[in-house]
């Protein structure tokens, strides 16, 4: 486990901050924040590459002794890939397990269910169903008796405007896809390489029969303008843009103008639970 974004150096007093804690297969980030001020006063992020449920449950333990200073104003938030996204209907929500079984593989695993709110023109909502490791599960119950999950996907959707989100996390990235008729597609995707990104984009465009060449494109997250990685993108995508700062959360510490949509993410799940 290593930390690789550190941004909480002008932090003298966390007893007065809330958290927001988003955990993923792969990473850890915490944004504190002052919820009167709506300002986030520090970032940090942790990598967890290679790492099984169990390793993971224990790093968790690590991180939150260390970390987290007032359990009262804590949010989590998961980004686990086992999710799928179904019609909020009781046909479906009955089989929600054996459906994440059917996709990821039969886990002993626990599940668990957003409702999303979707916009015109669609005339009902979806349910974002999950699953994690009962390691993880247990670890984060032990830290915060009462907690509440959710998935960090669900908020993202309801977000999402027409075209192509692509959030970028440690090792993977996010595909949101909106189109005229509404919402159409996300998912999680590994990748390597900055061809690996371009490849499932493109894929993506292919199966859904919309042009990379005319879709706008919204890159959240640690991905810089001068990088291999938004080069390869540029590419085959004409209409990449970053995703503007959020108005109504400030970045209180010290941050680059220019990189502010590394944040949009975090921004965001502060004003979901405020």
């Amino acid at each position: 486990m290593k930390i690789s974004y550190n941004k909480t150096d002008k932090i003298k007093d966390y007893s007065h901050l809330s958290t927001i804690v988003e955990i993923s297969d792969s990473g850890l980030s915490i944004a504190y924040y002052n919820k009167d001020a709506m300002a986030i006063k520090g970032v940090k992020i942790f990598d967890f590459k290679n790492s099984d449920d169990t390793e993971i449950a224990s790093r968790l333990e690590t991180i939150f002794s260390e970390n987290i200073y007032n359990r009262e104003r804590l949010s989590i938030f998961l980004d686990q890939k086992e999710s799928l996204i179904i019609p909020d209907a009781d046909e479906f929500l009955k089989d929600k397990e054996k459906m994440l079984d059917l996709f990821f593989g039969s886990k002993n695993n626990k599940s668990f269910s957003d409702t999303i709110k979707l916009s015109f023109p669609h005339t009902a909502n979806a349910v974002n169903i999950y699953r994690v490791a009962p390691e993880i599960k247990n670890k984060i119950e032990q830290f915060i008796p009462t907690v509440k999950f959710a998935h960090s996907s669900s908020s993202q959707i309801e977000e999402a405007v027409k075209g192509m989100t692509v959030i970028f996390q440690n090792y993977y990235f996010k595909i949101i896809l909106m189109t005229d008729s509404g919402f159409k597609f996300i998912k999680h995707f590994n990748y390597k390489t900055p061809a690996d990104v371009s490849y499932f984009m493109l894929w993506v465009c292919k199966n859904y029969e919309v042009s990379p060449l005319e879709i706008d494109v919204i890159i959240k997250g640690m991905v810089d303008k001068d990088s291999n990685l938004f080069e390869e993108m540029e590419k085959y995508f004409r209409n990449i843009n970053f995703s503007t700062p959020d108005k109504d959360v400030l970045l209180d510490f010290d941050c680059d103008a220019d990189n502010l949509h590394f944040f949009r993410n975090l921004t965001h799940l502060v004003k979901c639970v405020s």
